[in-house]
């Protein structure tokens, strides 16, 4: 969720800021996202712009959050107007109930020229307008981290796809960035991306190796990173199959592994 802090006007250029927060003590409608399950009691919200408007994204989007602060929806919008009205149908938020900020959706550190070179020697993966970076990383404190989504800010879908896609490393920690040997190559994770959802929020496939073997999944909607059976190594991967009905059905299907995001902004 932001995080409040003030923006002095030279860093406005090129970030998505938040430019109304719903009111504290606000009654908030709760959200709806699932027919089969109970509504899900909504704490806050908040409507942000982004500094243009990249293909297929709107300008503005209103954002929701539960009482622990984690993301529960986004929806776009092409002008302030139309954010405000999606709040007030959707979660009851009158015109005149919001405070008007100037903060960041989600503060980061900024990349220094050394590591955005690293970083783009690193091969992304690519979903329709996103591009992961899926990445292993040398803290400073010597340290390493695999599975780490390595992102530029301004790159997040809306502040979604980082919150529900696994915890949060503070990019100012590190201090070497190299392409992960845990993850998907990336003809095959874009292979996946381009498939798209198999249902709401996951996807089911097969991974077939280079001897013919085939391994069921069930996934959220990111998969570069994914478990894979004893004495199985990413390269060993050949070719995928989509939307693979006995996934679906499996009874025992592997998953993705455990990942991170770590967030920076680029200089102004």
């Amino acid at each position: 969720m932001e995080n409040g802090r003030d923006l002095d006007p030279a860093e406005l250029q090129g970030r998505t800021v938040v430019v109304r927060r719903a009111r504290p003590g606000v009654q908030l409608r709760p959200l709806s996202l699932n027919p089969y399950a109970a509504p899900i009691p909504v704490a806050s919200a908040l409507i942000f712009r982004r500094p243009d408007r990249p293909p297929q994204r709107p300008l503005f989007g209103l954002m929701a959050y539960d009482s622990d602060g984690d993301w529960l929806m986004t929806m776009g919008a092409d002008s302030l107007q139309i954010a405000l009205d999606h709040a007030q149908n959707t979660l009851g938020i009158e015109s005149d109930a919001w405070d008007r900020v100037l903060r960041p959706l989600v503060d980061a550190p900024v990349i220094s020229d050394d590591l955005l070179h690293q970083l783009r020697r690193v091969p992304p993966s690519t979903d329709l307008q996103l591009t992961y970076r899926p990445c292993r990383v040398r803290l400073s404190d010597g340290t390493w981290r695999e599975r780490v989504y390595v992102q530029d800010v301004e790159t997040i879908d809306g502040g979604g796809t980082w919150s529900s896609g696994g915890d949060r490393l503070d990019f100012s920690t590190i201090v070497e960035i190299q392409d992960s040997s845990q993850r998907l190559s990336p003809p095959i994770a874009d292979a996946l991306y381009a498939a798209g959802e198999s249902a709401m929020g996951g996807c089911y496939f097969a991974l077939r190796t280079r001897s013919g073997r085939r391994v069921l999944y069930q996934t959220g909607n990111l998969v570069d990173f994914v478990a894979l059976p004893s004495g199985v190594l990413p390269a060993d991967i050949a070719n995928v199959e989509p939307h693979a009905d006995d996934a679906r059905t499996a009874e025992q299907p592997l998953g993705t592994l455990d990942s991170e995001w770590s967030l920076y902004a680029l200089p102004a």
